[in-house]
């Protein structure tokens, strides 16, 4: 990272979000390292690439967001570098999803422009508070204290499902 400007690392197949992030980004004075797959933004992670941030599209047409988040989960390099979830979706499964894999907040699209800003601050001013040993409770909590749209507690997290951080607003 060069001098004090924060780094992000936007992982996203479509050009024009990329871009729109990379906008977006600029004006608040960070940095952002631009990717169209997981492949290579693993590969610039493992070549050193130290980025306050990463944001990762869920989708994906080769290696999918839920593969990254996993893979940067499971590697003790990465476990302190906070993730945002990008996805088209609003479905609360699929956010769900992403906070399972290890994302520590969530945005959709339909909403960048309104909501990215906000938890790239957040995310960047906090960054992963959770020590590796804590993300099971604090994922549990923060989903516990969830409920379905019949008013029903949810289940709780599968043991098979990857760890992850503390989920941010």
């Amino acid at each position: 990272m060069s001098g004090n400007t924060a780094q992000v690392l936007v992982v996203e197949s479509d050009a024009d979000t990329r871009r729109l992030i990379s906008r977006l980004l600029q004006g608040i004075g960070v940095q952002s390292i631009l990717v169209k797959d997981g492949e290579t933004a693993l590969a610039l992670l493992d070549g050193g690439l130290m980025p306050g941030l990463i944001i990762v599209a869920l989708a994906a047409p080769e290696l999918d967001g839920y593969s990254v988040l996993e893979r940067l989960r499971t590697d003790t390099r990465f476990v302190g570098i906070p993730v945002l979830a990008l996805s088209h979706s609003i479905d609360p499964e699929v956010i769900r999803r992403g906070l399972h894999a290890g994302a520590d907040s969530y945005a959709t699209t339909a909403y960048l422009s309104e909501t990215l800003l906000d938890r790239v601050r957040i995310l960047l001013a906090a960054g992963r508070q959770a020590a590796p040993d804590t993300w099971r409770m604090q994922r549990t909590v923060a989903l516990d204290d969830t409920t379905d749209s019949s008013g029903e507690e949810p289940a709780s997290p599968d043991e098979d499902t990857p760890q992850g951080g503390a989920t941010t607003p």
